[in-house]
């Protein structure tokens, strides 16, 4: 398939990722409310920082090392795999640790911290990071349907099981709405991870386990793997750390209200994130010269969409919000509208940042991410306190703001693109749209 069609496949697969996921959170919010919804995200926070530390970005790793032909894809994936079985038994030491120094409330409500809680927690972390590296090497791969489908089953099944809390047609006695909530997701992670690596091992390579990569390469891969995982540490403390800000500030409720307008604000990222995706493993293959006509068009058409999108959803969510997710989030939508400036225009910096990554130049990502933690610890730890969440939307919007400005220059300066081709419409540009459109 050609890069616009896998483009076509992934975004209509994540824009029907994004109507569920909208459902999703509509339902889960009334069944936990604000202040149950408040513990979800810190615990789900918790899981998605274990995997990012403990992980070292290995998916991207992935992406790269396939698509260039750098390692030997078999000893590559059973590597990976005895990785991340030691990375969970490191998980539950450290787990052990919390407890024992009484940091557990870090991670879990006050009434979750026992041993079954704890379980819970493992076994998600190594099913989600399972789940990452198996989708990290379809895209490599460049199965992209494969890995949407997966990607779609992965919300289906929690969007399905909040659908029979809600309405409970079956007259169950639900009493425990968080425990069902987080073993839905957990579910839906096993499921799909041991589906891909059936699917995977079946028709993809034949995987030999205990074959493993040799000194040489696992040097490459560390030396890669070590520049993204920094990357994304620093990047998820940017996206994440605002939340346990307010929670430490404000409580679980204001933190409850503000990451629904995290959420949605984030689904302004569907578009980035599907092009991203699939330019990353083409110009990896192929380099930026083939795919350079490609990236100045997607990265125009990804900001003129969102800027249409913010406009709507300005217009639209201030009653939708109550309405389907209940008046204890009403303020949910200011935080929102404070939050779009930003997110649209970090479109840029997310479809910039595959380009960078999959010329190997990661590097520049590495600048990017702390140059932008930086600014948002900086804003965070002076508005958060006195303005709570809206102190955190507007930090966090200026910082995304002056994270798209570095890395439109440093775009402009190394691979000669020129500024204004990055936002200025042409005909030939019309004339693209209506070729794939209009027949």
């Amino acid at each position: 398939m050609s890069i616009s069609k896998n483009i076509g496949v992934t975004y209509i697969s994540q824009i029907a990722g994004v109507l569920i996921s909208v459902a999703s959170t509509i339902y889960l919010s009334r069944i936990l409310g604000a202040q149950g919804r408040g513990e979800f995200t810190i615990y789900t926070n918790s899981v998605t920082f274990f995997n990012l530390f403990i992980g070292l970005s290995l998916p991207s790793t992935i992406v790269y090392s396939i698509a260039n032909k750098r390692v030997d894809e078999n000893k590559l994936f059973s590597t990976l795999i005895f990785y991340t079985l030691i990375s969970t038994l490191f998980v539950a030491l450290t787990l052990q640790l919390f407890f024992y120094f009484q940091c557990q409330s870090l991670i879990f409500a006050k009434d979750k911290e026992t041993f079954l809680w704890k379980g819970i927690f493992i076994i998600h972390f190594l099913s989600i990071t399972f789940n990452n590296l198996l989708i990290a090497f379809l895209n490599a791969k460049q199965k992209f349907i494969l890995s949407s489908v997966v990607g779609l089953i992965n919300i289906l099944i929690p969007f399905a099981g909040y659908l029979i809390i809600y309405y409970n047609p079956f007259h169950f006695q639900l009493t425990q709405h968080y425990m069902y909530v987080v073993l839905l997701v957990v579910f839906s992670f096993l499921l799909t991870t041991t589906l891909m690596f059936s699917l995977i091992r079946k028709y993809y390579t034949n995987l030999i386990l205990f074959s493993f990569l040799n000194k040489k390469d696992i040097l490459f891969v560390l030396q890669f793997s070590l520049i993204a995982w920094i990357c994304n540490f620093f990047s998820t403390l940017t996206y994440r750390m605002d939340v346990w800000f307010i929670d430490h500030y404000h409580g679980k409720i204001e933190t409850g209200v503000y990451s629904l307008a995290v959420n949605l604000s984030q689904f302004f990222w569907v578009l980035p994130n599907a092009i991203g995706s699939v330019l990353y493993s083409y110009i990896a293959k192929d380099g930026v010269q083939q795919n350079l006509q490609s990236i100045q068009r997607l990265t125009k058409y990804t900001f003129y969409f969102n800027v249409f999108a913010g406009l709507m959803a300005i217009l639209l969510l201030k009653s939708l919000i109550p309405f389907f997710y209940g008046n204890d989030f009403t303020d949910s939508y200011m935080l929102l509208v404070l939050l779009i400036p930003g997110v649209v225009i970090f479109s840029f910096t997310i479809v910039l940042a595959a380009v960078y990554a999959g010329t190997g130049k990661i590097i520049i990502n590495l600048y990017n991410t702390i140059f932008s933690f930086l600014i948002c610890l900086v804003l965070d730890i002076l508005m958060i306190k006195t303005m709570s969440a809206k102190g955190a939307s507007i930090a966090s919007s200026i910082t995304y703001i002056i994270s798209t400005i570095f890395s439109i220059f440093v775009a402009s300066k190394l691979y000669n693109f020129k500024i204004k081709d990055m936002f200025l419409i042409k005909k030939e540009d019309i004339m693209f749209l209506k070729g794939k459109f209009i027949k």
